[in-house]
């Protein structure tokens, strides 16, 4: 009989982040496979939407050397804030990240715990949206399933949710986020000892 092991493969944290999620049916989720699979498909959504006034016409690519990265992260950062403005003027009184309060969250780049008070089951399939407080900010979209259902006492419950769909960059911003919230505990608690 195989033991199984209590460690855990990926780095994880307790953080505080902005996150919304919906249960998706069977037939949302082969949409949302079929749209994440054909990479060359264009999103048309208010958030996908960036101007890239650096990139137009030929020879802008070799110029952009000459730039200060910070000015350049600062205008990529700009871009994303007006999309994530656009999105939520255009979202029609529908929840939008935006309008929620920060949650704590067990982030990793494998997966997400949190505590909810809607009734989630396990093996439910979710659709996970959370903006990490980064520069520039990181809109994460991932597809999960629910691994893990612990009932709390006051009501709701605490999931555990394990990507089963996400890009490799935004598991690569979720891994970039955690080295640095890392870093920073870090430094807090060599000063405290010190």
């Amino acid at each position: 009989m195989e033991e199984r092991s209590n460690t855990r493969a990926h780095l994880r944290m307790n953080v505080a982040i902005l996150l919304q999620y919906r249960k998706l049916t069977a037939a949302e989720y082969k949409d949302i496979e079929t749209i994440m699979a054909n990479k060359e498909a264009m999103d048309l959504s208010p958030l996908s939407f960036s101007l890239r006034p650096f990139m137009d016409g030929e020879g802008k690519e070799e110029e952009l050397g000459n730039i200060d990265p910070f000015i350049l992260n600062a205008l990529i950062d700009i871009n994303l804030k007006l999309n994530l403005l656009i999105s939520t003027m255009s979202s029609e009184g529908k929840k939008n990240i935006l309008t929620r309060v920060p949650i704590e969250a067990n982030l990793s780049e494998g997966g997400i715990g949190f505590i909810t008070k809607e009734e989630v089951c396990e093996g439910d399939l979710l659709e996970v949206e959370m903006i990490l407080p980064v520069f520039p900010i990181a809109v994460i979209k991932s597809v999960g399933k629910a691994v893990r259902v612990t009932p709390l006492q006051e009501g709701g419950c605490n999931i555990g949710v394990q990507y089963i769909n996400i890009k490799d960059e935004d598991r690569d911003k979720i891994v970039h986020y955690l080295f640095k919230k890392q870093r920073e505990w870090l430094r807090v608690n060599k000063v405290k000892a010190g």
